[in-house]
């Protein structure tokens, strides 16, 4: 079965259909099948956003993660590989380094699960190898065309310490105009550095029934 993505007219809105045609380069892949069961599940989203702030249309066909207008957010789903207590810059953490899938073939991220007293994941509920999640950045930060972090809103303790891990890159033209933080990067080329050093997401983490 095929996950077909198709923008209809006029409305700029992205709809999911299903075929029983064969799975193409393009098509839908899943983690040990159990992710397949998601409208959301990881595909190519081939359709065109308008930024509110400006009459370019900006279109980013990720490999990886979905953007949702509505919710205004971007996720993905993934598999906790491994989890390690770390230094984050100076700061006590600990990170997860999550399998993902990339057109068919494994990819691996790291991403921040504490820092200082601060947990990216819901509840604050421990995590576990082999568990499944949904990895979600959303907010006045997010937006069709990747992720600002210099947007984020004041007195948001998440946004701070996302944008104190994510930030300080250099803006790219390429990713229409923002940083190539490793969110950026994920959404744009569908890979992530599989060297926690050289960066980490900061994206919320949910559990996966």
């Amino acid at each position: 079965m095929v996950i077909t993505c198709l923008l209809t007219r006029n409305t700029n809105i992205a709809q999911i259909v299903l075929t029983d045609a064969p799975l193409t380069q393009t098509g839908v892949h899943s983690i040990d099948g159990k992710l397949a069961r998601e409208n959301a599940t990881i595909a190519n989203i081939h359709a065109e956003h308008r930024d509110s702030t400006d009459d370019a249309s900006i279109s980013v066909a990720s490999r990886v993660a979905r953007y949702s207008e509505i919710n205004r957010a971007w996720t993905f789903f993934a598999k906790i590989a491994q989890i390690k207590e770390v230094s984050i810059y100076g700061r006590p953490g600990t990170i997860a380094r999550v399998e993902y899938m990339r057109e068919g073939e494994p990819q691996y991220a790291w991403t921040v699960v504490q820092i200082d007293d601060y947990y990216f994941i819901e509840d604050d509920h421990a995590l576990t190898e082999g568990q499944e999640v949904l990895l979600e950045i959303s907010g006045e930060h997010a937006s069709a065309k990747g992720v600002n972090w210099d947007a984020c809103p004041h007195n948001d303790k998440y946004c701070e310490y996302a944008s104190f891990i994510e930030g300080g890159f250099p803006v790219s033209e390429d990713y229409n105009g923002l940083t190539i933080c490793p969110s950026n990067t994920l959404i744009y080329s569908g890979y992530a550095t599989d060297d926690w050093i050289n960066g980490i997401l900061a994206w919320k983490i949910k559990l996966e029934n």
